[in-house]
């Protein structure tokens, strides 16, 4: 009798699992990445140079500005904000 439960209580999680996998599962979306692709700066551009030395990657860590890093992550938090609100998440 005791392997009788035991048996039907798999059977009722199989059953559960497969209906959760099936039904439930399906219902979340997929965010694809944007296919809009931002291009560097000019000045940014200008500023980087081809070498690995320590002292030109240095140079070019003290030039790059990080000003509006702050805004720059808001903005990319809004965006998304914006596509899991459409996804109806």
């Amino acid at each position: 009798m005791g392997k009788l439960i035991i048996f039907i209580i798999i059977i009722l999680l199989l059953i559960s699992g497969s209906y959760y996998f099936f039904f439930a599962g399906s219902k979340t979306a997929v965010l694809y990445p944007s296919t809009e692709t931002e291009q560097p700066s000019a000045s940014l551009q200008e500023g980087l140079g081809a070498s690995n030395e320590p002292a030109v990657l240095e140079q070019e860590l003290q030039a790059t500005e990080l000003d509006n890093l702050d805004k720059e992550f808001a903005d990319i938090d809004a965006q998304l904000d914006t596509a899991l609100e459409e996804t109806g998440r």
